[in-house]
């Protein structure tokens, strides 16, 4: 064991004390840069966390009581949710937080200035001794906390390397969901991707690491031209990463039309965040492969790169307006949950969608979780058991019985979850106007204390997934029904 007074260095991290885990590395970078690194979802997840994992950011309110939700995704796929509450934030000297979720420890970074690099050390307390050689053994932490560190070098290494990047910054009024979707998929994409005054020809997308978005746009005067992506890396909803090129009808690079010693390749990097309800997308790009003749054309160009990415995401901003969810929660009464959603499908549709398994094990659940358990006797008097799962969470179970069925205006009926207290009372109705359906859920629980806690729950961050997958559903049900 190592000595309670001796600090280890990155490349031997390892235990300082029975109850904690220590490393020291000093990054050739400015402080501010590698606190920001620790602190902006944009960065956090380009490197943090062991190598082979991948970190989706759901949540980072870096604040005292502040919570960063997100998920790491291991190399089997397996994915280990986070819940990490700020406990002292002293910007850009210190971070102190807590892991909330198990297994539970509290973490300090400090951040020194050393003539332009900056020390950093990370000091993981756990509550027992057993725990700290728990994790220690069985999560492998110390060999992991060493490559994270290692991934952070590499990334500020990466970034001095690539300071000539071209960056465009967007806060839309629209869940990151949303934005993911007409981002990645087709029947999105055809209305408005390319700059402004060009119309889409067609397109095509394969969306998997090596698969590409080939497509086909004309120009105001009638001349088209073709492109395409091939993505590098997938993290929905929160990063995709391209290589972009112009390229002939068959998807052969060519060089740039207008401009003989642009790039042939370029390595886009799209990272969407979202707080209260609005998504911020950061976008970057950088030549690849690229001689110095054609470096010095892109840097020349960032005036004009500017000009096209923002008319091509005034279109976005547009589009997106009209694709808006309408999700709304109210609380009429100090027991109640009001839920309101309008769907784009005729209400026989949707109470279907809601009450049929071969449905609701389509899209019921959060991004990520499968309803693996779906039982549903739908009668006055029947019962109805649903259990989602997700890879490296705890099953939830819940359960109820229907009190009213009135096809396809009115279903009433009770629910409770296997691991939380109480009973709520879900009263569904569903009415139709120009064939879309206003769907109202009017939850009364039995005391105000439960209502409150459902809410801090995250209640509305899963309903709005939830619903976002349900809407997704539904047009896929039109689409069949269209072929």
């Amino acid at each position: 064991m190592t000595p309670a007074n001796t600090t280890q260095t990155a490349e031997n991290p390892g235990i300082s004390t029975d109850r904690e885990i220590v490393a020291t590395r000093v990054f050739d970078a400015p402080r501010d840069l590698v606190f920001q690194m620790w602190t902006d979802p944009k960065h956090i997840s380009n490197w943090y966390g062991p190598r082979g994992f991948t970190t989706i950011t759901h949540e980072m309110d870096v604040r005292p009581g502040g919570v960063w939700r997100h998920v790491m995704r291991g190399p089997d796929g397996t994915e280990y949710p986070n819940e990490i509450v700020y406990v002292e934030v002293v910007q850009p000297e210190r971070l102190v937080y807590d892991h909330a979720s198990p297994p539970r420890f509290q973490t300090t970074v400090t951040f020194v200035d050393q003539g332009g690099k900056t020390k950093v050390t990370a000091r993981m307390v756990f509550e027992s001794a057993a725990l700290r050689n728990k994790v220690a053994t069985e999560h492998r932490a110390v060999e992991g906390l060493y490559q994270t560190l290692e991934r952070l070098g590499e990334e500020l290494h990466r970034m001095s390397e690539t300071a000539e990047q071209f960056q465009i910054t967007r806060v839309f009024d629209a869940p990151r969901d949303l934005v993911w979707q007409v981002f990645t998929q087709p029947e999105h994409l055809m209305h408005w991707w390319g700059p402004k005054g060009f119309t889409m020809v067609t397109c095509k997308v394969d969306l998997r690491p090596g698969g590409v978005f080939h497509y086909c746009m004309r120009a105001p005067n009638g001349q088209d031209g073709w492109g395409k992506w091939i993505y590098r890396e997938i993290a929905a909803p929160e990063r995709l990463v391209t290589v972009v090129s112009f390229t002939d009808a068959e998807g052969n690079l060519l060089r740039h039309p207008m401009s003989p010693t642009w790039p042939l390749e370029m390595l886009h990097t799209m990272i969407l965040t979202e707080r209260d309800g609005k998504t911020t997308l950061t976008a970057y790009a950088v030549p690849t492969n690229a001689t110095e003749e054609e470096r010095e054309t892109f840097r020349a160009a960032y005036g004009s790169m500017e000009q096209g990415f923002t008319g091509t995401l005034d279109q976005l901003e547009a589009y997106l307006a009209t694709k808006k969810p309408t999700l709304t929660l109210t609380t009429p009464s100090e027991r109640e949950i009001v839920l309101t959603r309008v769907f784009d499908a005729p209400r026989s549709i949707v109470f279907d969608a809601m009450t049929k398994p071969e449905h609701l094990v389509r899209w019921f659940g959060p991004h990520g979780w499968k309803l693996s358990v779906c039982e549903v006797d739908l009668r006055p008097g029947g019962a109805w058991r649903w259990v989602l799962t997700r890879p490296g969470a705890k099953d939830m179970g819940m359960s109820g019985v229907y009190q009213e069925v009135a096809p396809p205006e009115r279903l009433v009926s009770s629910e409770s979850f296997d691991d939380y207290p109480g009973e709520s009372l879900n009263t569904l109705t569903f009415v139709e106007q120009d064939g879309k359906t206003t769907y109202t859920n009017r939850i009364l629980y039995s005391s105000p204390e439960i209502r409150d806690a459902v809410i801090k729950s995250g209640m509305e961050m899963g309903a709005r997934e939830t619903f976002d997958r349900l809407a997704g559903h539904l047009a896929s049900l039109k689409g069949e029904h269209q072929s």
